[in-house]
């Protein structure tokens, strides 16, 4: 498992990339969790932001990845 998810940014904004539960996705609601669930911010410096799936993690607060369950991202 080292799969790699790319995230295209805006030109003309910042933004925020977050992973979410399901249902915070289906409501579009991350009031709750911003600082928690950050895994990229996109600048105008910054154009795309590579993310590498992983099992197990290096270093602290990056999530860690199991085969079969679903991740959901905003």
């Amino acid at each position: 498992m080292r799969d790699q998810i790319v995230f295209d940014c805006p030109e003309d904004m910042p933004i925020g990339i977050l992973m979410v539960t399901k249902d915070e996705a289906i409501k579009c609601d991350v009031s709750t969790r911003y600082n928690q669930s950050l895994i990229g911010l996109c600048t105008p410096e910054r154009k795309r932001i590579n993310f590498v799936v992983r099992d197990f993690s290096l270093l602290p607060n990056v999530p860690i990845f199991k085969e079969g369950e679903e991740y959901y991202f905003i």
